[in-house]
């Protein structure tokens, strides 16, 4: 098999680790400290409100507008309001306890631990994340030549100005480049907007979304990745 990337890129929440994990454990800690003063709360402040909740802030916000305390905070003031709290002390505390909580229980998946190293025996890898995830501390950290992030180069995915970024900070064209991500909007447009081949990491089998292009390969687990790059 041809060899036509130099370097391969990747996203990091839900492609390399587990976020949804990490940040219902920090939201629960957020969670715990908002009962003490609402503990009639508890059976309605959920996972599922927080995920909502999220989702709600990115759309209003997206990844990096505005300062992410700013964003923790508006965050858990959705998820207070329409339970009829309107308390932005309340919940400006939520969103620091959980931004002190994020990445504590961040975990690798398996299959990446198992991945990256092999790949990087052959390719440079780089790191490519809108979220608040570090790969600093991970156990995968060593095998990353460059990590962009949005918060630091001034772009968010999906515009395709943060992969040209990638493309800069590692010296190659971008035929030169593969990225992997498991997000429609964010993954799969970005990179297609940037004229750059994405492998969709596509863990849940999910369908897509009306509008979002077919990526150029579409794997379930990322040891399929070995079908697409030569090592």
């Amino acid at each position: 098999m041809e060899r036509r990337h130099r370097v391969i890129y990747f996203d990091l929440d839900c492609t390399l680790v587990d976020y949804e994990a990490d940040a219902c454990h920090a939201f629960g800690k957020a969670r715990d400290h908002a009962l003490g003063s609402y503990p009639h709360l508890g059976v309605e402040l959920t996972d599922e409100v927080f995920r909502r909740a999220r989702q709600a802030t990115y759309i209003q916000y997206g990844d990096t507008s505005i300062p992410l305390r700013d964003w923790y905070r508006e965050c858990m003031r959705i998820v207070l309001e329409p339970m009829g709290v309107f308390d932005i002390e309340l919940a400006d505390r939520m969103g620091q306890i959980y931004g002190l909580f994020r990445n504590t229980t961040l975990r690798v998946f398996e299959d990446a631990i198992e991945v990256v190293p092999k790949l990087a025996r052959v390719y440079k890898l780089g790191l490519l994340s809108n979220g608040s995830s570090r790969v600093e501390k991970l156990q995968i950290a060593e095998f990353f030549t460059y990590k962009v992030y949005a918060r630091e180069v001034g772009h968010e995915k999906p515009s395709p100005e943060i992969f040209y970024a990638a493309a800069r900070v590692a010296g190659c064209k971008n035929g030169e480049m593969l990225y992997v991500g498991d997000g429609q909007h964010t993954d799969i447009i970005g990179a297609r907007n940037a004229g750059i081949e994405i492998v969709w990491i596509n863990r849940t089998r999910e369908q897509l979304l009306a509008g979002i292009p077919r990526p150029d390969y579409e794997i379930h687990d990322l040891r399929e990745i070995f079908s697409i790059v030569p090592v």
